[in-house]
């Protein structure tokens, strides 16, 4: 299939290649910029196959990509690469390491209590019916347990690691998968990214020594991110043959690329910028809603893009295909609202940065999910649901944090 991106394509691929050479032999850094390029060029593979894909009844419909989608993707690449070159840092030493541990152990117990506490209501609102394999109807019966339950998890889970609470963290690791049995990988894929970010920012003279393996057990942890979705449901239903078939067959190696979110995701981007589709700000600016606690009982409901484009795009698609914050700001306010987008993203990554120079584990530990879900999944959500995931995080930390100060003050339970 021809591209309609023409020669871009190889802008494209010599772009891609030469900002990964910098933050993998010069740079020589794992952060929150690290992250967003990866996980950027996870998102936009399509742009090396030269075409987006999305399914419709059963069939695959394989669309060329525009330059102009392109030009977007190469200006997001080209953005955390001048942020992350012009934004300087000391080296954080790894004696910090030694001042932070046992600090906040406390906290970690309280971050699995809270986990335990969404988990026994996360069984109340589903009882065993989190063993369906039929997503969509898990999702129906979901409350504020599993909210509860995944997001003390995956915040408890880094703070643990950095504690040295093996058996904790054992444990809010277990949870976590737990949860991608259910049906929800992003959850276990970016607390397991805040470790990474994390252990790396404490450890970088071990990281850079070993910067092979590093990269491979990165690379293996994706491909086995994409591959397990291509068994989830068969692994739930117990069909073990089928996911013998599948694990042993060529093609799904192939497919679970091919046939992957990120294909979906750029369709979003392709289609809005292919067409021209323009909508007003109500889904931009509606997006504070998701600050409030409560606001659609409130009346102030916070609007999805995915609301405004899926019926007038996508009409023949008869699932949620997410959304695209690069589409959502392209449709609302072209290029500049685009450009403004791009910025904040990358000032979200250099205070993340600032936080795992704290050496208060609480901070740079604690809060990691909540940067790491900014650095990897902001592509294939759009503004009001990224507002959504933190706001959901810090509630939990902030609760943690007020819960730990109280326990402190009281002279027998005091660390």
């Amino acid at each position: 299939m021809k591209s309609w991106g023409g020669k871009l394509i190889y802008v494209f691929y010599l772009e891609a290649i030469a900002f990964s050479v910098y933050f993998v032999k010069l740079r020589k850094k794992i952060d929150y910029f690290t992250v967003a390029h990866f996980s950027a060029l996870i998102y936009f593979i399509p742009g090396f196959f030269g075409y987006t894909s999305y399914e419709s009844r059963g069939s695959w419909s394989d669309t060329p990509m525009h330059s102009e989608v392109y030009a977007i993707m190469m200006m997001v690449l080209l953005s955390i690469f001048l942020f992350s070159f012009f934004y300087s840092e000391r080296k954080r030493k790894s004696e910090n390491l030694q001042k932070i541990k046992n600090g906040r152990a406390l906290e970690v117990k309280l971050f699995f209590l809270i986990a335990v506490v969404g988990v026994a209501l996360f069984l109340l609102e589903v009882g065993m019916g989190f063993a369906n394999p039929e997503k969509d109807e898990v999702l129906e019966d979901l409350g504020r347990g599993h909210i509860i339950f995944y997001s003390a998890a995956m915040l408890g889970l880094p703070l643990a690691v950095a504690m040295r609470m093996k058996v904790m963290g054992g444990i809010l690791f277990s949870l976590l998968l737990f949860n991608v049995y259910i049906g929800f990988r992003s959850n276990f894929a970016v607390s397991m990214i805040a470790v990474g970010v994390w252990y790396c920012g404490v450890h970088r003279d071990l990281v850079v020594r070993n910067i092979g393996k590093v990269s491979f057990l990165l690379l293996s942890f994706g491909l086995f991110m994409f591959l397990y979705k291509t068994i989830a449901y068969a692994v739930k239903a117990g069909m073990w043959e089928l996911v013998s078939d599948r694990l042993f067959d060529s093609e799904t190696y192939f497919y679970m690329i091919a046939n992957s979110e990120p294909f979906i995701t750029q369709s979003i981007l392709n289609e809005v910028v292919g067409r021209g589709f323009q909508t007003s700000w109500d889904h931009i600016y509606s997006s504070v809603y998701q600050l409030l606690f409560f606001s659609s009982s409130l009346g102030a409901s916070a609007i999805s893009f995915n609301d405004r484009f899926q019926f007038e795009l996508f009409g023949n698609v008869g699932y949620g295909m997410g959304s695209n914050i690069w589409a959502q700001m392209w449709s609302a306010g072209g290029w500049p609202l685009l450009l403004l987008m791009i910025c904040l993203f990358n000032l979200i990554l250099i205070f993340g940065n600032k936080t795992l120079k704290s050496r208060d584990a609480m901070f740079s530990a604690g809060l990691a999910p909540i940067f790491s879900y900014w650095a990897f999944y902001i592509h294939r959500n759009d503004l009001s649901y990224m507002l959504g995931l933190s706001k959901r995080l810090l509630v939990v930390w902030i609760l943690c944090a007020i819960l730990s100060r109280i326990m402190r003050r009281r002279p027998l339970i005091a660390s």
